[in-house]
This record gives C-alpha cells, structure tokens and sequence, in this order.
C-alpha cells in the first residue's frame, strides 16, 4: 500500500497524473484541478510527517483559501498481510461557517472517489 501512496507511478494509476508528491519530509504535493464550472485550479501542500509504510501526512491548500488544512493517511498492518487505511483531512473550522459546509462535502466526494480508486488499484 505504502508504494500506492508514495510512488508516482503507482499514484498516478489511482489518483490521477495530474497529481505530483515528492514523498521525504518537505517534499511537495501539487494536483490540478477543474472545479464544477471548469476553472482550472490548484491544490498546493508539502509532506509535514512521513514514517514509511505508516504515516503520510500533508498540508493543504488550495490556491484561493486563505487557510490551509492537514491531510493525513495512516496505514495499520493487519492480519493476513493486509492493512488498514485510515484518510483523515482536518483544520475545516477554519473557514468561515457560510463556506466550510460545501467544502467539505465537495473533499468528501473527491477523497471517496480516490479512495475507491485506490482500492481497486490495490486489487480490492
């Protein structure tokens, strides 16, 4: 799973190739992006904790927030050379009240979709 998450060839297969990380600690996330209405946008972050084959964690920002959030995927080795994957994306009590409902449902939608992705690159 780890080489899922970090390595661009394989993150492309489930996240798309409009996605770039450098995964070492400072390293950079950029994904490009068309909104509902088809703008093109950005979404910026750099790697802020990485334990390989556990934790990924990045902040995020896309281009026009005036605040960032934290993404975060954890991996748990499970039973029978499995593992569990646990995304979390936090810091959305920093946008203002009238926005943050929207935003979030949009990111939820996204990171299903990737995630779904993702599970399928894996082989279930």
């Amino acid at each position: 799973m780890w080489a899922a998450l970090a390595r661009p060839p394989q993150l492309a297969n489930w996240w798309g190739d409009h996605v770039s990380l450098d995964a070492r600690l400072g390293g950079a996330l950029s994904e490009r992006w068309r909104d509902a209405e088809g703008r093109e946008s950005v979404t910026l972050g750099e790697v802020t904790e990485l334990r390989p084959g556990e934790l990924l964690a990045l902040s995020w920002r896309d281009q026009d927030w005036a605040v960032g959030t934290e993404v975060r995927f954890e991996i748990e080795p499970l039973p029978d050379d499995r593992s569990r994957l646990t995304l979390t994306h936090s810091g959305w009590e920093a946008f203002p009240a009238e926005e943050r409902d929207s935003i979030v449902s949009a990111h939820r939608s996204g990171w299903e979709r990737h995630l779904a992705n993702l599970r399928e690159h894996l082989g279930g």
